[in-house]
């Protein structure tokens, strides 16, 4: 089925589609923002390092899934802008336009004083331990931003 036999056939487009939330223009680069600093943690392949870290603390223990770590800001109660990790952790990018699109990040909140959400951006769709091995690193997400 051709496009335009597709669009005379559904009359409203899918309010789901992503095509309903793109704006703007084709960036042909994303501008640098300095941030505070997004260290890592360290990393553990033995038991033992995990014991030692925890102590008496409760902790809660997951699988790491590779991503793409941003920051979220909020201000006013509304959405502001998202930044990666970058360059020696701080000095990401400005990729607000493509994460306006996300649709489980939420562009206004109840809390108007502002505040940042560090988290990691990931396709856990694409990943299957049945299929890829242990050694094959999945498509760096980073290719989302840059077309």
């Amino acid at each position: 089925m051709s496009c335009v036999t597709w669009r005379s056939k559904w009359a409203s487009p899918f309010l789901s589609s992503p095509t309903q939330t793109v704006l703007g223009d084709i960036l042909a680069e994303l501008t640098p923002v300095r941030h505070t600093p997004m260290l890592s943690a360290d990393k553990t392949k033995l038991v033992e390092g995990l014991v030692r870290f925890a102590r008496e603390k409760d902790v809660l223990l997951s699988w790491k899934i590779d991503g793409l770590t941003l920051v979220l800001r909020y201000d006013d109660g509304q959405f502001r802008q998202a930044i990666t990790r970058g360059r020696e952790s701080i000095i990401g990018e400005d990729v607000t336009l493509a994460v306006r699109t996300f649709l489980n990040v939420p562009l206004t909140v109840p809390d108007t004083e502002p505040f940042g959400v560090w988290g990691t951006v990931s396709s856990p769709g694409r990943i299957s331990r049945r299929t890829t091995p242990i050694s094959v690193k999945p498509a760096p997400i980073r290719a989302i931003w840059r077309q």
